[in-house]
């Protein structure tokens, strides 16, 4: 097994550890995980806070072999990823000291989990047969203060004051997003058990991909409200 610790500046944190090894005489294992954190270079004045433009981060690989036979192996694999992160990264003034005025917090965050299974059948009725099979699904979710700023920033800075204008400059977007992939793959090859003529191999194979989406935007630019 391995284990590792980082620190950074910006107050990150780094963990990362893996271990692995034969569980039976023909099951084997290996697992690795990391976690990460930082608060993201940002300084946001309005909401006092220095973690607005954050990470937080985490992974999990699992797999696993299976050979009960020395022609026929098993392999199984899951991965996972929460990547948690928030979003407020511009400003209206473009300074370079890496402050932000805004008042509602974006979100930059992805949700991923897969899963894949490869079979792989050496001399199967005299033919090496690879079969794999993944699903995998993503949920996204990507936000934030779209005009960048707060209402004291506008009324100080350009002397916009809701209370006269009869609105406020106060806007939000956000899309999710949610993917689902399945994918299907088999390869069948000849091999010297079988004899061809004229010493000739072949390779057959098919693979299928089933993919769909689904998105939700909301706001003045991703749903549309400024159109």
């Amino acid at each position: 097994g391995k284990i590792e610790l980082n620190s950074s500046s910006d107050n990150g944190k780094t963990f990362s550890c893996a271990i692995g090894g034969p569980i039976l005489n023909s099951l084997s294992f290996r697992l690795a995980a990391s976690k990460h954190s930082q608060d993201g270079f940002r300084k946001n004045i309005f909401l006092n806070r220095e973690d607005t433009n954050s990470k937080n981060e985490s992974f999990l690989r699992t797999k696993f072999c299976w050979q009960p036979l020395k022609s026929f192996s098993l392999f199984f694999t899951n991965f996972t990823s929460n990547q948690n992160n928030n979003y407020d990264a511009w400003a209206p003034n473009n300074n370079k000291e890496f402050i932000t005025y805004t008042n509602r917090l974006g979100k930059d965050s992805q949700k991923s989990n897969t899963n894949a299974i490869k079979i792989d059948f050496k001399e199967l009725f005299g033919f090496n047969t690879l079969y794999k099979y993944s699903n995998t699904t993503i949920d996204i979710i990507h936000s934030y203060d779209s005009d960048w700023g707060n209402d004291t920033y506008w009324f100080e800075e350009h002397g916009f004051d809701p209370s006269i204008e009869g609105w406020s400059y106060d806007y939000f977007d956000q899309t999710n997003r949610i993917k689902k992939i399945i994918t299907n793959e088999l390869i069948i090859n000849s091999n010297k058990i079988i004899k061809l003529p004229f010493n000739t191999n072949f390779v057959i194979g098919f693979y299928s991909s089933n993919s769909s989406q689904t998105d939700n935007a909301s706001g003045w630019l991703f749903g549309g409200d400024a159109t």
